[in-house]
């Protein structure tokens, strides 16, 4: 519904990024009502973008990945994880690069929804509680008659996650009440059960919105920049 490019968590965790040597990227993509799949798809022609340009960048077109907070950290998921998929990617008018891939190395997904269908309210301390039905701003984003419409669970990105899926790691705080951490687990949970690659790390006492180093004003228990940069060298280095 909101949000830029430019905004502050971006900026820490795209500066952490470039200070280690990577070409980071930050955009922009459609919000609000009927934003679905075009904000999708606005992420995987970003993907393309570079691939098409590397020679101009001077970057490797093998070694991209993905990463997102929030609702972009569902999107982010959803790019890595449904790659080549024919209805959830740009095709004709709706991409500038035709035939250019937007599959992605790994994925970073810090506390984003990993299922449409499965959120939960919270207690003040970010304790899930009761189901948390689809809100009427999201039945609109989504273009949705109701909330049993076929589209909720082809935009959860725990509908595809595969034993090939590419990496992931969630960062997620214990204490979100925006996002349930239940969801982060969730995606834990199935990847676990489906055999791919996922890395879960629930950061105690912290809520919605950190980037590397803070939450609120305040220091992370727990300095993230080591922990990307680990995860980036593992699956990038290759």
């Amino acid at each position: 519904m909101g949000g830029t490019k430019n905004e502050a968590r971006a900026k820490n965790v795209c500066m952490t990024l470039a200070e280690a040597g990577y070409v980071a990227v930050s955009i922009d993509y459609r919000l609000g009502d009927g934003a679905w799949p075009t904000n999708l798809f606005d992420c995987k022609n970003a993907v393309r973008f570079l691939r098409a340009n590397a020679a101009k960048y001077r970057l490797d077109p093998n070694r991209i990945a993905v990463a997102g907070g929030s609702a972009g950290g569902h999107l982010a998921l959803m790019v890595a994880l449904t790659a080549g998929q024919r209805e959830l990617e740009p095709m004709g008018a709706a991409t500038p690069y035709p035939g250019v891939s937007s599959a992605v190395r790994c994925v970073i997904n810090m506390y984003g929804v990993t299922n449409v269908l499965t959120r939960r309210a919270t207690d003040p301390k970010g304790n899930p509680t009761a189901a948390r039905p689809i809100s009427e701003s999201a039945i609109k984003v989504y273009g949705a008659n109701s909330p049993d419409t076929p589209v909720f669970r082809l935009a959860s990105p725990v509908t595809h996650v595969a034993k090939d899926s590419v990496p992931m790691l969630t960062l997620h705080g214990a204490a979100d009440t925006t996002v349930d951490r239940a969801q982060a687990e969730e995606l834990a949970r199935v990847a676990r059960e489906r055999g791919a690659r996922h890395e879960l790390i629930i950061l105690e006492g912290v809520g919605h919105t950190f980037d590397l180093q803070t939450w609120s004003k305040k220091p992370l228990p727990r300095d993230l920049r080591p922990v990307v940069l680990e995860f980036l060298a593992q699956q990038m280095g290759r």
